[in-house]
């Protein structure tokens, strides 16, 4: 099983971004939740491109034992930057099949699962990876030849995740927020990631499972917090695994 997990640096008032900070400890395995039954196997490397940029993504590359299944993962942490940011994610979709595409930012004080991207910017300014702001704005739309609002939908069954972690987000006292339908007010770098990532997979025969889960800007940076997001996530890719299984994945020998 390949799967590929994203996350940023800083931006706005954020002097740290906790979806960045959750992939470096992630890759360094500095604590998973007992229930999210990963095991770090190998540490294939790291790669910076162009270390000096402060546009450069981080990426790590890790292998790990998942609930007995072979796991492949590669954690990219981008800047927050108009076009650029979905350009790395999809050189590294390209580079690679993946069975599985999770991407990760920061919202409101919420998580949300979210249904889809829609083609719609904003007039906010990107950021490096030191959390200084480039002036460089978007266009009015993502994806100019296609209609204003033209909305692409993610391949998770996110009903189903929604529901089904509800119970454990509130009782970790989180708050989150339930969606039928790609946001209007999803209109930064995380929706433009989102819908250059769907786009792209448009013209591709092999189509990985995609998704996009926002935490709060709220959440701490501490172990509790890191501990939870691990198990989160082992349970979002679990419900996943659960939706294709008329394509098992690859079990661990």
């Amino acid at each position: 099983m390949k799967i590929l997990i994203t996350g940023f640096g800083p931006f706005l008032t954020n002097k740290a971004n906790f979806t960045g900070w959750l992939l470096q400890n992630l890759a360094d395995e500095k604590i998973f939740h007992p229930n999210a039954n990963l095991k770090l196997l190998s540490v294939p490397g790291n790669l910076k491109l162009n270390p000096e940029s402060p546009f450069a993504p981080l990426i790590k590359k890790r292998k790990f034992k998942f609930d007995d299944i072979a796991c492949d993962m590669t954690l990219v942490t981008t800047a927050v930057q108009w076009k650029l940011s979905a350009d790395q994610v999809l050189t590294e979709l390209q580079d690679d099949n993946y069975d599985f595409v999770l991407m990760l930012g920061i919202a409101k004080e919420y998580f949300i699962f979210e249904t889809g991207a829609k083609n719609q910017t904003s007039t906010l300014s990107g950021f490096d990876l030191h959390g200084n702001p480039d002036k460089r704005l978007p266009e009015e739309k993502i994806i100019p030849s296609l209609p204003m609002g033209y909305e692409y939908n993610f391949s998770w069954p996110q009903k189903n995740i929604q529901n089904e972690l509800e119970t454990l987000i509130l009782t970790n006292g989180f708050q989150i927020q339930k969606t039928i339908s790609a946001r209007d007010d999803n209109r930064y770098i995380c929706n433009d990631v989102s819908f250059r990532v769907l786009h792209f997979l448009q013209s591709q025969k092999t189509k990985p499972v995609t998704g996009f889960l926002h935490f709060p800007n709220n959440v701490n940076f501490d172990h509790k917090n890191l501990s939870f997001s691990t198990l989160l996530i082992s349970e979002v890719i679990r419900i996943c695994q659960r939706s294709r299984q008329a394509s098992p994945f690859e079990s661990f020998e």
